[in-house]
């Protein structure tokens, strides 16, 4: 059985007369969490209305498409998947019925690392499961809780306590009413805005910006929303230690974007400082690589005073490479994403400075992409420690075997890529550049301490690391 694995985008709206536009606009804002598909449903107060398609947003929507989506209140996603077919019937967001008649529409980021048992245990209660997606999964068990209690908060918190093994952030729908759930851990982010009398909620706040909307604040973990005519209310439901997934801030999100409530271009600047500063090099010019390691480069160039320059021209129409499936895919995709400009790099010492090393292979692509350019020396930094440990909470790092980090030494990282040095920052020198470091994270990836007992076809992702 395929477990597909959203790590997504989320958005919802309650109050505008024509919420499809605005959706359309925030979850555009969000297609660097999803190039797959993207999907919304909306309702009008009577009819939930739905449009779905593979691609990116504005290969999705057309004018006609969002014109019929009808409603004051919509809800979005951009999914990519990490395993399994990209095909129609794992867009979200899903349409569920419950038992008593209650229609109600969700869509979600993240994982259940208890897929297999879960889907299992609603299967057998009777519920008709089409998809082997997480997200589908959670509107089961919302719509299983809404036919014993009739109340979608209750129900919403006796999903979370079945679900409480799980990373998600959830926006929900009924015909009347706009729902918010976020895991009682926090490992996948979830945030609250207002514009005018209108409600938003978004994986990131860049989904805000483009409305001119105000960021209010995030949705606690384990915490449940309500947004309807009476207005906005927050329900907690479920403690448990918070475990905000510090990927999101090396990598995930838009470095325009406040998660967890920080700015994420000022987290990754500091941790350029602490580069320059921990780990100098005599070098002619730092360089980013596109988009995620640019502002380390510039942190590192203001703290050690030696020239930034955009030595990698990044081609904006290239997608992601990290979130491609399969290897192939990836290196097509880096050979297309990224170009050296030679006069910037020709006969210099460069620093390269990205924000983590995960598979090896686009990294070594970097250094010999500049090496061709001329670059004389190439001194490659990163901002995170090796990644060491596969995710099973949102982000796609599924195998050991993927993992260079697991498998070979620092210096031997170095060998593959064909740096002249490699340096990586420690996880104390990480947390440190986080304005709240006493904050509890899951660094299970840079850890492997991971933040919940693993299921047993799991527990492979214990081995022991190279030393």
């Amino acid at each position: 059985m395929y477990e597909l694995h959203d790590k997504c985008a989320v958005f919802g709206i309650y109050g505008p007369e024509h919420a499809a536009f605005l959706a359309y606009d925030s979850l555009h804002m969000q297609n660097h969490r999803g190039d797959r598909s993207s999907g919304m449903v909306t309702t009008d107060g009577t009819v939930l209305y739905e449009h779905k398609g593979m691609g990116l947003v504005p290969e999705v929507y057309k004018r006609a498409d969002l014109e019929r989506l009808l409603g004051y209140i919509a809800i979005g996603h951009n999914r990519y998947a990490t395993c399994g077919a990209a095909t129609s019937i794992n867009i979200q967001p899903f349409l569920i019925p419950a038992k008593s008649g209650l229609c109600l529409a969700v869509a979600s980021n993240g994982d259940i690392p208890t897929y297999r048992e879960k889907r299992q245990r609603v299967v057998d209660a009777g519920y008709d499961v089409q998809s082997q997606n997480d997200g589908e999964l959670i509107g089961w068990y919302i719509a299983w809780g809404y036919d014993q209690t009739h109340d979608m908060v209750e129900a919403m918190r006796w999903a979370m306590c079945e679900l409480q093994d799980g990373a998600y952030s959830c926006v929900v729908c009924t015909v009347d009413a706009l729902y918010a759930m976020r895991d009682p851990r926090g490992l996948r982010p979830m945030c609250l805005g207002k514009f005018g009398d209108a409600y938003v909620i978004a994986s990131e706040t860049v989904a805000f910006d483009i409305l001119q909307a105000k960021y209010i604040r995030d949705v606690e973990p384990g915490t449940i929303i309500r947004i309807d005519a009476s207005g906005e209310r927050a329900f907690p439901s479920l403690t448990m230690p918070h475990r905000h997934c510090e990927f999101e801030l090396q990598y995930f999100a838009r470095p325009d974007s406040l998660v967890y409530g920080m700015s994420v271009s000022g987290i990754r600047e500091e941790q350029g400082h602490m580069l320059a500063r921990n780990y100098p090099i005599d070098a002619d010019v730092v360089i980013g690589v596109p988009d995620s390691g640019l502002h380390g480069a510039l942190g590192y160039s203001e703290a050690s005073g030696i020239p930034f320059k955009f030595g990698f021209i990044r081609h904006h129409n290239a997608r992601r490479e990290f979130i491609q499936d399969g290897q192939a895919s990836r290196d097509m995709q880096s050979k297309y994403k990224h170009n050296p400009d030679r006069r910037v790099v020709s006969g210099k010492r460069v620093v390269v400075v990205d924000d983590s090393i995960v598979r090896g292979t686009a990294s070594r692509k970097l250094v010999r992409m500049l090496r061709n350019a001329g670059a004389r020396e190439v001194h490659f930094r990163v901002t995170t420690p090796p990644i060491i440990g596969p995710c099973f909470f949102g982000i796609d790092t599924p195998t050991l075997e993927e993992l260079i980090a697991f498998r070979m030494s620092i210096e031997e990282i170095r060998i593959f890529i064909e740096a002249d040095t490699l340096l990586y920052l420690t996880l104390d020198e990480m947390h440190a550049c986080i304005p709240n470091p006493k904050r509890d994270w899951c660094s299970a990836c840079m850890t492997r301490q991971y933040p919940m007992p693993l299921p047993a076809d799991k527990q492979y992702a214990m081995l022991p690391a190279c030393s």
